[in-house]
């Protein structure tokens, strides 16, 4: 029974006119009527799927697609939860990774394809090499039959701190800049050949060293002394084994420039070929983009 069929009070009668009229049967002969304000009535709720709660505990572990029949994202049914804002971050994806089997043939296939292009080049050279003049640092440097070893440790290093390069952006930032700085040096050879005036094996020496020194010989000739590979490329193995390792720069650095002079002392390079050499690497990592270059988070 409505309210309109009963005597209320004036009181309540406008009540009535501004909101709800609700009767309760348990006080006979009076009324109660309740006038709801209009900003208190209550929406109707959508109705809600059959797997909410289990949608919620999904959302909340990151697995709301996980719930069949009513995805978080896709289902029309149910209404987008909002994420909540992790007080923690979160932990970065982890870095793709090359397999040392990978890493050990594609070094040995670059390491092969610029011997046979620097013995093609030196062996036969498309126009007569233009003999360099001594430099003061050169005479001041001297030559010395010793270092013979720091030479061939310098070259046997930078094989091996490529291969360590286990991130595949590094590696791949590594070998790109490798492959700039020999065209580099290719481009030079080619089109400006030149030599130096070398000396013979040094008398003297015990059995050992004179062994380094002659397959020194027997591999390398005078030609071809401008840019120096021997620095070019361990300047740019060096800058990609520093970007995977950052707290390698204490001694990696140290080491190169510690086992550079041995390239003039042993008589193959001059000083400025060094200098040639460290441009090139330059302009490769230059040309490699910014992943050797960006120092790395907590580095």
């Amino acid at each position: 029974m409505g309210c309109a069929g009963m005597s209320v009070p004036g009181s309540f009668a406008r009540r009535r006119r501004r909101g709800t009229c609700l009767a309760t049967p348990d006080t006979p002969g009076r009324i109660r009527a309740t006038a709801a304000a209009p900003h208190a009535r209550q929406r109707a709720k959508p109705p809600r799927c059959q797997g909410d709660k289990a949608r919620q505990g999904a959302t909340a572990t990151g697995n709301a697609d996980a719930v069949p029949g009513c995805s978080a994202f896709r289902s029309p049914r149910c209404p987008p939860m909002l994420e909540q804002a992790s007080p923690f971050p979160r932990a970065a994806a982890p870095a793709q990774r090359v397999s040392l089997s990978w890493r050990v043939a594609c070094v040995l296939a670059l390491v092969t394809l610029n011997t046979v292009i620097y013995l093609g080049i030196n062996a036969h050279p498309i126009r007569a090499p233009q003999l360099l003049p001594q430099t003061a640092v050169d005479a001041w440097l001297g030559r010395h039959a010793w270092t013979i070893w720091p030479y061939w440790l310098l070259l046997l290093i930078n094989p091996l701190l490529a291969i360590a390069i286990r991130e595949r952006h590094l590696l791949l930032a590594t070998l790109r800049a490798y492959l700039l700085a020999i065209s580099c040096n290719v481009v030079v050879w080619l089109a400006w050949p030149t030599r130096i005036a070398r000396d013979g094996v040094p008398d003297g020496l015990d059995p050992l060293t004179q062994g380094a020194w002659q397959v020194l010989f027997a591999l390398d000739g005078d030609n071809n002394c401008f840019p120096s590979g021997h620095i070019t490329i361990p300047v740019v193995v060096a800058a990609g084994f520093c970007a995977q390792y950052p707290q390698a720069r204490r001694w990696v650095w140290p080491l190169v420039i510690l086992l550079a002079p041995s390239i003039v002392t042993t008589g193959q390079h001059y000083a400025w070929d060094l200098f040639g050499g460290a441009l090139t690497a330059v302009i490769g990592l230059w040309l490699a983009g910014g992943d050797l270059r960006r120092p790395r988070i907590g580095a």
